[in-house]
């Protein structure tokens, strides 16, 4: 017997409609150390034949040859008998028992074997789902106690034999073996907890019960009956009346269960599903009563309060509120800084990293404390002091930045990571891996799968048990194709955009022609747009050159000074000197201001990428006729127009992309990241990247 090996016992009977699914569940296991033993029960279909090509299939890809057996019995007997059989063959420790037509979830017996040894227990069983024809979840769960002993198991028969897991060594193994009569599995649970073994349970759908949507509810509830009164008979050997109040026992619990679970438990659970995602909308009410305080106990007093002019004249007898009057008051600057929020950019906790959730917030915040100065100054008939809402203003910073790494905090401890499939186009797509080693907070690769696995069982995959498939790079038609699919599935799909699906991603919405229709912009600033980002430059390159003087001093006196010098491209492909300190840290881009003063550059805007080696085909180099073009010159000079996309607008000090960026990021993901901001540019998304770059020192 190997001491951690798990032997998997499944007994099979007519099951090639689904075997094969089953199989894959346990060989995408997180823990490797099992065996699987397929008992066939003398299968009138070809069961037996398809497991030996599955199993020939294993092996040929590298699995250990016997790791899945195959045995056959000679006469039909039933599954109590072929679980039997099974366990005559387990070589290992554990014991674990799986029904032909269920799914194991990837993390299962990795899972369970962690609670066995925080536990003690020799006994464990989990909570499931019901799944549909497909295995497919359906959203229903069954949920399980922590402990259940024999007693309480007499009235709740709320074992399933695909949950289960057992330790012969602290444990008789001869419980194990199933008597021939039905429900056999419920007999045995029950002879195992009589002889003074407590099962745990743990409270994680782990497992998906197979249910066909065409199974009648009626006919089974009342086998169940005959089934559950036959064994509180003939096996817990119990009289008529204990069997009568037992019996109610589990009429009840079950009924309460189905009441819990299909309604209170649900709704609970959605509750606070709801509670965690709108922890912004949480966090904007807690800072606008930073401002109620600032609004009652500074500037309604001056409101209501005798006005007189300068002169000596009165101008009024001050402003009178009611109740609902305030209240009103309070309500626009909730709604202002809930629609600058949005606005601004996305606060949504768990999806933004806080610092990006912060500097939305603070721009959200200065906007809406400026708009709200001038309402205030305008009831007075002039200025009022600025003291009180600068003082707000500051104490809503700081809680912005608690708030935002708490509700971080809260969000993932009830939303952990979503089990993700990856697709990947071969061996050499190691981009999207890449995408989750920076978020492993909220994704976990469970399995990749390469495209030459085959659209089909790709797609069959995908209908296990993930919250999310990424697709990597693929050819457009099959992600299409496998988007579609997904879609059609409410499969959360995530892909790595090629520039055409951003610059669709920006169309806008023209409904002018009686039916939907986008529009893709060419892109280019209105002039209003231009003329500010044009005073923004010149007073954020003064501001920054005033403050960054002592930088600058101290980087010549400390011998940290050392310049290097790049040619890069700005707008239009144009050429100017990059000019930056060669040491990384604070006011490293210093010497770059002056530019941005004469108007070569722009504080925001794309990466300054050096013209050295940018492109990739020479039009001088190539054939006059471009159907004469081969297939490296196409993808080259289709290459060379999507990176001149980024020079629209003028490059920039700092970036979107920059801001973006991880230490995996490619030179194609930061492209992709300039075309989005061209495409999507603003005054509030340059707002936010430049409150980006400050609070991460990124100037």
């Amino acid at each position: 017997m190997k001491r951690s090996m798990i032997s998997i016992i499944v007994p099979v009977y007519n099951a090639a409609g689904y075997i094969r699914q089953t199989i894959g569940s346990v060989c995408a296991q997180t823990y490797t150390d099992w065996e699987l033993l397929l008992v066939d029960d003398r299968s009138k279909d070809d069961s037996a034949q398809l497991i030996g090509g599955i199993i020939a299939e294993y092996e040929k890809s590298g699995m250990p040859e016997g790791k899945i057996r195959l045995i056959r019995k000679e006469n039909n007997e039933g599954a109590a008998r072929a679980r039997n059989t099974g366990l005559d063959e387990a070589g290992g420790r554990y014991i674990a028992f799986l029904d032909a037509d269920d799914i194991w979830r990837p993390e299962k017996l990795e899972k369970q074997l962690s609670y066995m040894d925080k536990t003690g227990a020799a006994f464990v069983f989990t909570s499931y789902e019901f799944g549909d024809a497909d295995a497919v979840p359906t959203g229903k769960a069954v949920r399980v106690p922590r402990q259940l002993s024999y007693r309480k198991a007499l009235t709740r028969t709320i074992i399933f034999t695909s949950t289960t897991l057992f330790d012969t060594e602290r444990m008789d193994r001869k419980l194990l073996y199933m008597p021939d009569i039905g429900s056999e599995d419920t007999a045995t649970w029950w002879r195992i907890l009589q002889s003074g073994v407590t099962a745990y349970g743990l409270d994680m759908p782990l497992v998906i019960y197979r249910r066909p949507a065409g199974a009648s509810l009626s006919s089974s509830k009342t086998t169940a009956v005959k089934r559950i009164w036959n064994l509180y008979r003939n096996v817990a050997g119990l009289s008529a009346v204990s069997s009568v109040f037992c019996m109610l026992g589990w009429a009840f619990h079950a009924s309460v269960r189905r009441i819990l679970d299909d309604t209170v438990r649900r709704h609970m659970e959605s509750f606070r599903h709801f509670a965690v995602l709108q922890l912004s909308l949480i966090g904007m009410i807690l800072l606008a009563a930073i401002y109620a305080v600032a609004w009652f106990r500074e500037y309604y007093p001056v409101l209501n309060s005798i006005s007189y002019s300068k002169e000596g004249y009165l101008l009024g007898y001050g402003i009178k509120f009611t109740f609902w009057g305030h209240l009103l008051i309070l309500a626009v600057y909730f709604l202002l800084l809930l629609f600058l929020s949005r606005t601004a950019g996305d606060t949504r906790t768990g999806y933004r990293r806080p610092r990006e959730v912060f500097s939305g917030q603070a721009m959200a915040l200065f906007l809406t404390n400026l708009i709200t100065y001038l309402q205030v100054s305008l009831m007075r008939n002039w200025l009022v002091s600025v003291k009180p809402i600068l003082t707000a203003f500051i104490l809503q910073l700081a809680l912005a930045a608690v708030w935002a790494y708490l509700s971080e905090r809260i969000y993932l401890s009830v939303f952990p990571p979503v089990e993700t499939l990856v697709v990947t186009g071969g061996e050499q797509d190691t981009a999207v891996s890449g995408w989750f080693s920076t978020r492993k907070d909220r994704f976990r690769v469970v399995k990749e799968m390469p495209l030459s696995a085959g659209l089909p069982a790709i797609e069959e995959e995908c209908l296990r048990w993930y919250g999310c498939v990424a697709i990597g790079n693929v050819d457009p038609e099959i992600r299409k194709e496998l988007t579609q699919y997904c879609y059609q599935h409410y499969i959360r799909v995530l892909f790595m955009p090629e520039a055409y699906d951003i610059l669709f991603a920006g169309a806008r919405y023209t409904p002018m022609f009686g039916t939907p229709a986008l529009e893709v912009r060419e892109y280019s600033l209105r002039w209003e747009q231009r003329v500010i980002k044009r005073l923004v430059d010149i007073f954020l390159a003064l501001v920054l050159m005033v403050i960054g003087l002592p930088v600058w001093a101290y980087r010549k006196l400390s011998g940290k000074g050392a310049l290097r010098t790049d040619i890069c491209r700005t707008k239009d492909g144009n050429l100017f000197e990059c000019t930056v300190f060669e040491e990384e840290g604070i006011g490293r881009t210093l010497p770059m201001l002056p530019k941005v003063l004469s108007g070569a550059i722009s504080m925001v805007g794309p990466v300054p990428v050096p013209a050295e080696g940018e492109y990739l085909f020479s039009e001088k180099d190539a054939p006059a006729d471009p159907a004469e073009y081969t297939d490296e010159e196409k993808a080259a000079a289709e290459a060379d127009r999507v990176r001149a996309w980024r020079y629209r607008v003028k490059a920039g000090i700092i970036s979107y992309a920059a801001q973006q960026a991880t230490e995996e990021s490619s030179p194609e993901d930061l492209l992709r990241c300039d075309i989005y901001y061209v495409q999507n540019y603003s005054l509030l998304l340059d707002l936010r990247i430049l409150l980006q770059a400050l609070s991460g020192a990124g100037i």
